[in-house]
């Protein structure tokens, strides 16, 4: 397909990103911003209404306003023959299953949700390795991923930020709603044992900023189910984004922050780099942006893959109705 119209939904970090990639992946096409709540400073094409942008009946639209407005905008811009690419997560809270099943057939298989991590090289490698059995059983898994919420977008007030405000749906479970894609990605639908959402840091927010979760996960090659600790947080100085998954005969571990999958055989008693990313997770579901709207089809999450984040999102919360400590 031709794309000769791009729109941007969204004037903040992820849509400014957004907007430079889809000008340095489509130079011969018109590129236009649709800001919210202010018009756009970063670019001098853009809409401050949703007829306009409407009207500007764009080949491919990137939602990456608040997440609270994202079903909003879907509705609001829909297009029979537009490709839609959605940011993290589809929604800021729970869809209703009648406006889940209508927008699902409208849009079909013309929606990418935005989970970047699926494309990482090296958790497609922790991926096959899985599949393949080289660590024998599962025994357990933990993943750990947190980061001080002031130092994730330099020069910016992170209270004013979708991250820190619950009326634009941020807090930890939204914004680092990477970490539950890709529990189902990597190991299949998870069964919730527990869980515990608390506001531990003096920071002014209105959200969780620390999450513990426990499942249970079945096992690719067996019928054995096993263990898997996720701890979120937005409040830790140093930062961290590891997936360990331990088994009868070695253990994987994934390093977000650098980029690597290393192996530790029992065998041999050592760890062992299987592989570096060479590309960035963005520019690489750019390329799978590019390929998707070429071809009609993507290996990224699905809208139907975003809706399961939402409801196991929800069913966290809902475990937690009256225990949310701090908040």
């Amino acid at each position: 397909m031709s794309i000769k119209r791009i729109l941007v939904v969204g004037s903040g970090s992820a849509g400014q990103r957004h907007y430079s990639y889809a000008c340095k992946n489509f130079p011969g096409s018109e590129v236009y911003c649709l800001g919210e709540n202010q018009k756009p400073v970063f670019v001098e094409n853009t809409f401050d209404n949703y007829l306009d942008a409407k009207n500007f009946c764009a080949d491919l639209i990137i939602i990456a306003n608040a997440s609270i407005n994202h079903l909003f905008s879907i509705e609001s811009l829909f297009s029979e023959s537009a490709y839609y690419v959605i940011e993290k997560p589809l929604s800021s809270g729970p869809i209703h299953k009648d406006v889940f099943n209508e927008l699902s057939t409208l849009l079909g298989d013309r929606v990418m949700v935005a989970y970047q991590l699926r494309f990482s090289q090296s958790l497609n490698r922790m991926r096959s390795e899985l599949i393949s059995g080289r660590i024998g059983k599962v025994l357990f898994g933990t993943m750990n991923t947190g980061q001080y919420l002031p130092d994730w977008r330099k020069g910016s007030d992170y209270r004013t930020g979708v991250s820190a405000r619950r009326e634009l749906g941020g807090g930890v479970l939204n914004e680092l709603s990477h970490e539950i894609d890709l529990i189902f990605w990597l190991f299949g639908p998870p069964a919730l044992l527990e869980s515990q959402i608390h506001k531990r840091s003096s920071l002014d927010l209105s959200v969780e900023d620390f999450v513990t979760v426990n499942t249970l996960q079945n096992s690719r090659k067996n019928s054995d189910a096993w263990p898997l600790s996720l701890r979120l947080d937005m409040i830790r100085r140093d930062p961290m984004r590891i997936i360990e998954i331990i088994g009868e005969n070695g253990t994987l571990k994934w390093d977000g922050l650098v980029g690597t999958l290393s192996y530790f055989d029992s065998s041999e008693r050592n760890w062992e780099v299987l592989v570096m990313d060479d590309s960035h997770p963005h520019d690489l579901l750019w390329n799978n942006i590019v390929d998707f709207v070429r071809v009609g089809f993507h290996n990224g999450a699905s809208f139907q893959d975003g809706k399961k984040v939402i409801d196991f999102i929800e069913e966290i919360w809902r475990a937690n109705e009256f225990e949310v400590e701090g908040l």
